[in-house]
């Protein structure tokens, strides 16, 4: 699956390299911090929401497991 990804990825980029026409821009240092932030909110919230889905899970597994001995008692 990885290699998979790996060689999409490549030819992807081989075509755009091969492919592209040369232009002449500027680029303003605070275009880059808007990159940068929305980059690291991207992250944040992935993040954050991979720890709560764990949270959610864990829980589920507590009640589960605190039910069970509930039960046997």
């Amino acid at each position: 699956m990885i290699k998979k990804i790996i060689k999409i990825l490549s030819t992807c980029s081989l075509v755009i390299a091969f492919f592209s026409k040369e232009c002449y821009g500027y680029l303003d240092p605070s275009a880059m911090t808007y990159l940068i932030q929305i980059l690291v909110a991207i992250g944040i919230t992935i993040t954050t929401s991979i720890g709560i889905l764990l949270y959610k899970i864990k829980k589920a597994f507590r009640r589960k497991k605190e039910k069970s001995l509930d039960d046997s008692k």
